[in-house]
Formats: structure tokens, sequence, C-alpha cells
């Protein structure tokens, strides 16, 4: 049996079915080849988002050990790295990117300056939202308010990081 599926997405999916139709098989047998069809066409939507290059973005792929993968298509807003010495003396690298949608990715990576041990990869999706200044704070959250992101986004993205309270 063939069964064309399109969805709104503009995705079209033919199902083969050897023998049987899909009207005959058991309710639980429906289901299940139901949720592999939808989760096939989710695979499908993905990889052609995936391979959509919009112009100004590339893909980002951020793989931390405690937290989900983060993918997007984003730009690097700005970046700055920096080594704090101490007994196990690290590398530091800030980076913030902008999504196509406007979210911002907070990225910390540390790294061992002897190259032994091992990279920590922290990073934060601030959704966007229409209060650019809570936007900004939960940036500076991400990176702990640390001096140094403090001076790279007041220096290279002119942000004021003031709160006026009366």
């Amino acid at each position: 049996m063939k069964s064309n599926v399109k969805d709104t997405g503009g995705v079209d999916v033919v199902v083969e079915l050897p023998g049987q139709a899909l009207e005959q098989l058991d309710p639980q047998a429906k289901q299940e080849i139901t949720s592999i069809i939808a989760r096939a066409k989710q695979d499908v939507r993905r990889a052609i988002a995936r391979a959509e290059e919009p112009e100004g973005f590339e893909r980002l792929e951020i793989v931390q050990g405690k937290g989900p993968t983060i993918e997007a298509w984003a730009r690097l807003l700005c970046s700055d790295s920096f080594e704090i010495r101490g007994r196990e003396p690290l590398r530091i690298t800030l980076d913030l990117h902008q999504t196509r949608g406007g979210a911002l990715i907070a990225v910390t990576t540390s790294t061992p300056t002897s190259g032994d041990g091992f990279e920590v990869v922290r990073a934060t999706v601030v959704e966007r939202q229409h209060d650019e200044r809570a936007m900004r704070f939960a940036v500076m959250d991400a990176f702990d308010w640390h001096m140094r992101a403090r001076s790279m986004v007041t220096k290279k993205l002119k942000w004021s990081l003031r709160l006026d309270v009366e």
C-alpha cells in the first residue's frame, strides 16, 4: 500500500506498507506506525532547515557536558578570551551568538592551558522577548557578571548595564 501524507510544512512523505493496509492493522500497530511517520516527518523538516543557509548566519552546534546539545543558525555578536592563573590555569572564552529568530546564546568555554584535562562548555539560551534589558541581564547572569563579560558587551555591543530603581 502506498500512502501520500502532506503536512502544512510542505513536506511530502510517501509511506509504503507491504501486505496489509494501515486501516487493517490492530490499533497498537497503527499507533506505532503513525508515531514513526510523525518522527520521520520531523527529521525531514530538521534536515531541510539545516540545509538552508541564511545569509550572515552559520550553523552552530554546542555540545555541553551537562545539558542539551544546542543547534541553531546563528551569528557571532562578540567574543572574548582570557586566562585565569592559579593552581590550574584555564583559558576562558566567552561567546555571544544571536539566532535567526532573535534568541541570544551565551557560551562559556573553559580549557586547561596545560593541554591536560578536558574542556567544559556551558551554554544558555535566552529566548527572544520584548524586554531587551531583561534579555541582556539574562545573558550577563549566564556569564556570572564577569568583569570581562561586562567589558565585552559594553564596548563591543554598546550595551548599558545600568538599572535605575525608584
